[in-house]
């Protein structure tokens, strides 16, 4: 009777080791939607600037929270965590062109804002400041949303 459960364990062994290395591999690339959120705010950026109007009162405000958070996520992404992290990563930037990466921004700052919420460095005193632009250029790109739906 020892002998078939010896022989199961030495075929089940391999086995979850396989599992184990493949979820492992197959876990989640960190701080891919920082950069995604970044290229799309900086897309978002060119868009509103060149809007012909300025969404009831709104694009001044959206500018200059789009160019804090750039700014607290570039400082973000230069440093040595985040370097690590993304040298692993094998996440691309799309250059593919969306309709409104106004958007797409709201969005990925959404998904950037999680990881970053997640994430449990601070990035050198990086992370606070910029979860708080992050937040605000949320705030004014919903304003913007829902003002252009209106």
């Amino acid at each position: 009777m020892k002998r078939p459960s010896l022989i199961r364990s030495l075929l089940i062994a391999p086995l979850a080791l396989g599992m184990l290395t493949l979820s492992a591999s197959a876990a989640p690339v960190h701080h891919s939607h920082v950069q995604h959120a970044l290229h799309e705010m900086r897309e978002a950026r060119h868009e509103l600037k060149g809007a012909r109007h300025d969404f009831g009162g709104h694009r001044v405000a959206a500018l200059k929270a789009i160019d804090d958070a750039i700014h607290q996520l570039d400082r973000l992404v230069a440093h040595p965590h985040h370097k690590h992290h993304a040298a692993q990563s094998k996440y691309k930037v799309s250059q593919h062109k969306h309709v409104s990466h106004i958007h797409h921004a709201l969005h990925e700052l959404k998904e950037a804002r999680h990881e970053l919420r997640e994430s449990r460095h601070d990035f050198g005193g990086i992370k606070e400041r910029a979860l708080l632009d992050m937040n605000f250029a949320i705030e004014q790109l919903e304003l913007i949303v829902r003002h252009h739906r209106k």
